[in-house]
């Protein structure tokens, strides 16, 4: 199944809500379905009033946060970091894929001294 197929007779905005506009952008480009629907052109990306792209049909919008309220607000899409889903699974999503896997870490400096590393 492929959201961009499915939707390829819509006449209305795909609207797509995340904190990662240009990964999700990169990411929806290199969507084969995407590509069969819109080609190469480039989905239109709205962050903070500024406006870059050509294709209106598939809007990428900076969320700021709070991602999964956009559902009720309209969105058709989400793109958003979560660790187990679980919060997004209780507001009624579906996980259509995954991007990218994540982990965290903690990092020192050279300038971190035998003290300061013992803190840890």
């Amino acid at each position: 199944m492929n959201f961009f197929r499915l939707n390829k007779d819509r006449k209305t905005p795909i609207l797509c809500f995340t904190e990662y506009p240009n990964l999700t952008r990169k990411h929806i480009m290199e969507n084969d379905g995407y590509k069969e629907v819109f080609g190469d052109s480039i989905p239109l990306v709205q962050v903070r009033g500024l406006v870059d792209g050509e294709n209106d049909m598939v809007q990428i919008i900076n969320s700021d946060g709070a991602t999964e309220v956009y559902i009720a607000k309209g969105a058709d899409l989400i793109v958003d970091n979560t660790q187990t889903g679980s919060s997004l699974k209780k507001a009624g999503l579906v996980e259509l894929e995954t991007i990218m896997h994540s982990s965290a870490g903690l990092y020192a400096g050279v300038s971190c001294v035998d003290e300061k590393n013992g803190k840890s």
